[in-house]
């Protein structure tokens, strides 16, 4: 619409042109009651164009385009248009390059900077009447992807080493999404199943995984590949086969005809190709794969070699054939009928001489009809070679007269090999795309119409899991099995762990049994993390291979109650400690155990503690156990942990073991006992000193001996030692009394009570003389009476 047709318009349209012109000069329009607000997301390609309609509007009277780049709220100006003339804003040039054409604003070559928000503001007429619009456009920015570049980290590595292959893509909106791709020319283009993302990690690198590699980045915008990279798996040589031809065996090897063109071929699958050297009986013939010996004769029957060699790799295997000559007798059949039994018989004489192996010669009845076709049908049967390198297919139908002709054909319809008779023999290379496919064994006979067909399906092998799944817990014993479906051509079955290497019948983890066509894998003594996992069977023979999973789950037994320790205490002699406990909380356990280290403080060198096991396999029902053989002079800390099963508990508060109370009251009673015994043991020997030495100390002795008054006698017994009788007159005050030494009494034993005696005590004796100097005493009298004498001792402990 022009600025003309706006001149006729009405006086309240104008008014409303007015008063939004000035809201579009400043990037905002005033909010009208009928306007309309609509929103878009638009995707466009970097270095590409995008057009941004500003919704349905045709014929604009004014069009503001403005952009709000990410993570910012200032809008910024871009484009603006009356209808007849447009602008654009020269910052704008950062979007890539921007027209606005009527209401569209079109952005050539799309820069990054344009992600963001585009609002277009835009007056029309409608009804005689102007109406605005708010159109916001979020705007994403797509990037192509680059065109990825492989990288190898050894593209010739030998069989068995680990490859890395990683796709580098350096730029591409994400989510970017990656194909591997592998040519061969025996194979073709094939996925690789065994990358990730952009990331092939092949850990064991063989020959079946040679050939041309290529990666393919493919996003929301574009997809490109990478270059080829030839991964070039250096490996062999394997064990040589040998071939003849023309194909005849026997019991000892192969034969042939003297003046044959004999051809022996050598083939040692290697990389780098083998180099072939051939020895006749020890000695070099030839060298090359090929070794043809174009009219043999009979000398050259022996033993034939084939040394394969990988120069690369400086390796070498060789294989060995006996190889027959045969030849015909020099002369030919000779038979002719002579004279027997005096001319009545008749006797029919056919000799050959000569040749090897000798000629075998049989008469036969002739029959007026000679032809006669063989009963039954053929027979076919397929086997592979060792290695599964060849397949042999086998047809027969003896008999028959002219005997069976016999061919091959494939699932092509197309002719293999050879026409031959009563016996075919095909041999073909292994290859997994034969699997599944059909051959025919097709014998005809003149005197049949019509000819006899049997069949032969080279199938890949099949396996059948028994359970997908199983779960059992730790420490426990379970058995993987998988089923193979029909032997066919003699299919191998491999076991693989949970980190996809091959279990060997040798190993201490596993056991490998056979029952039939089940293949059953044992796994003793299970643990938590180490052994679950996929568990792989997988079957191989020549014409393909088969795989099935298992999903080996072992669980962990619950965690057993706490442990606290109640008691824990030495013996007297702190060789051993007893130690108590109880449990707290809910849970299962199967027992206890109890450990024990040296208390040491630890040091920032010596920050781990090192537990030893000092009991186990304690009973569950058990709170109480000693602990001995430990040594007085260290000082032992200890923990108890209970168990369920493999499941240890967390461990108990560490203590040390506390020394027994001290009983002081055996030692007091002991003690006190023996000073008693010592204390009357003295006391005993020391009256016995005195009693025998009373001369020596006779203020002593008549100190505890002496008589109370002028009446007091005395009677002490000698001892065996002393001197005879010696009578000694004692001054007594008031007169003198006679004192007898009388016979040896009694001794008194230290375990004796000591007896009473009644008398006045020692204190009230009256003065005697002069103690240091005694007169003697008077001589003994018949009229004398013994003196008792009482010894009272204490002893204090």
């Amino acid at each position: 619409m022009g600025y003309g047709l706006a001149r006729n318009l009405k006086f309240r349209s104008l008014l409303k042109i007015f008063y939004l012109l000035p809201t579009v000069a400043y990037g905002q329009l005033l909010p009208l009651e009928d306007a309309k607000y609509e929103e878009q997301v638009v995707k466009g390609v970097r270095d590409r164009s995008v057009r941004l309609l500003c919704g349905d509007v045709v014929l604009p009277m004014v069009v503001f385009w403005s952009f709000t780049k990410l993570g910012s709220l200032i809008p910024r100006a871009v484009a603006i248009s009356n209808g007849l003339d447009s602008k654009v804003e020269k910052a704008a040039a950062v979007l890539g390059d921007v027209t606005l054409k009527n209401s569209t604003l079109e952005i050539e070559n799309l820069q990054m900077a344009a992600e963001g928000r585009f609002m277009c503001q835009a007056l029309y007429e409608e009804d005689e009447e102007i109406k605005a619009v708010y159109f916001y456009i979020e705007l994403i920015v797509l990037v192509p992807v680059s065109k990825p570049f492989l990288q190898m980290n050894n593209s010739t590595p030998v069989e068995g080493m680990p490859v890395l292959m990683t796709c580098i893509v350096k730029e591409g909106t994400p989510p970017v999404e990656y194909s591997w791709h592998r040519h061969t020319n025996r194979d073709g283009t094939v996925n690789v199943t065994e990358a990730v993302d952009g990331l092939i990690n092949i850990t064991s690198a063989n020959r079946t995984q040679m050939g041309w590699y290529t990666c393919t980045a493919q996003n929301w915008v574009n997809s490109q590949t990478s270059d080829s990279m030839y991964l070039d798996v250096i490996y062999g040589p394997d064990e040589p086969v040998i071939s003849v031809e023309p194909f005849a065996i026997n019991q000892h090897g192969f034969s042939a005809n003297e003046q044959e063109e004999v051809i022996m071929t050598c083939l040692a699958p290697s990389n780098p190709p083998s180099h072939y050297i051939w020895f006749y009986n020890s000695s070099q013939v030839y060298s090359g794969q090929k070794y043809v010996i174009t009219r043999i004769l009979r000398t050259q029957t022996g033993t034939y070699t084939c040394l394969a060699q990988n120069t690369h790799l400086n390796t070498r295997t060789q294989a060995t054939i006996l190889l027959t000559v045969y030849y015909l007798p020099q002369v030919k059949l000779s038979c002719m009928p002579l004279p027997a039994a005096n001319f009545r018989d008749v006797a029919l004489h056919c000799s050959w001489q000569g040749g090897f192996p000798p000629v075998q010669l049989r008469w036969v009845k002739s029959k007026e009809d000679r032809n006669r076709v063989p009963g039954g049908s053929p027979t076919c049967s397929a086997m592979a070679t060792k290695q599964n390198e060849f397949l042999m297919m086998t047809c027969d139908w003896p008999g028959g007269l002219p005997r069976m002709t016999l061919w091959w054909r494939d699932w092509r319809e197309h002719v293999l090999g050879v026409l031959k008779q009563s016996h075919n023999i095909l041999v073909l290379k292994s290859n997994r795309t034969l699997g599944g496919k059909r051959f025919t064994c097709v014998a005809a006979h003149p005197l049949r119409a019509k000819a006899t067909e049997c069949h032969v399906r080279l199938e890949p092998p099949k396996l059948v899991v028994e359970r997908a799944k199983m779960s059992l817990f730790e420490g426990s014993e379970v058995q993987l099995s998988c089923l193979l479906q029909g032997a066919y051509l003699g299919s191998e079955v491999f076991w693989y762990n949970n980190k996809n290497q091959v279990i060997r019948p040798d190993a201490q983890k596993y056991k490998l049994q056979q029952e039939n066509a089940w293949f059953n894998l044992t796994l003793q003594d299970t643990e938590w993390m180490r052994d679950s996992g996929t568990y792989r069977c997988a079957a191989l023979n020549a014409v393909g291979n088969a795989s099935a999973t298992i999903s080996l789950q072992v669980k962990k037994y619950p965690t057993p109650p706490n442990v606290t320790i109640s008691k824990l205490m030495y013996n007297r002699h702190r060789t051993e400690v007893e130690v108590e406990w109880q449990t707290e909380g809910p849970g299962n356990l199967t027992g206890f155990l109890v450990q024990q280290t040296e208390a040491k403080k630890a040091t920032k060198r010596q920050a781990i503690t090192t537990w030893e096991t000092a009991v186990s396999d304690i009973d569950p029902d058990v709170r109480v156990q000693k602990l001995g053989g430990l040594d007085p002079s260290v000082v032992y800390a200890f923990r108890i942990l209970a168990v369920n099963h493999r499941t240890r508990g967390h461990p108990s508060e560490v203590k040390t073991p506390a020394d027994p109370p001290f009983n002081a009251y055996p030692a007091v009673i002991g003690a006190a006992a023996a000073g008693m015994i010592v204390a009357t043991v003295l006391s005993l020997l020391g009256f016995q000193y005195i009693i025998r030495n009373r001369e020596n100390n006779p203020r002593l002795h008549d100190l505890l001996f002496r008589r109370d008054g002028a009446e007091a006698q005395e009677r002490i017994s000698n001892p065996e030692d002393a001197e005879p009788e010696v009578t000694t007159a004692v001054d007594g005050g008031a007169g003198e009394q006679p004192v007898e030494t009388s016979a040896p009494a009694e001794e008194a034993s230290a375990e004796d009570s000591p007896q009473q005696v009644t008398g006045p005590p020692e204190d009230s004796v009256p003065a005697q003389g002069d103690a240091s100097d005694p007169e003697p005493a008077p001589a003994p009298t018949d009229e004398d009476a013994p003196v008792n004498v009482t010894i009272t001792v204490t002893a204090t402990p």
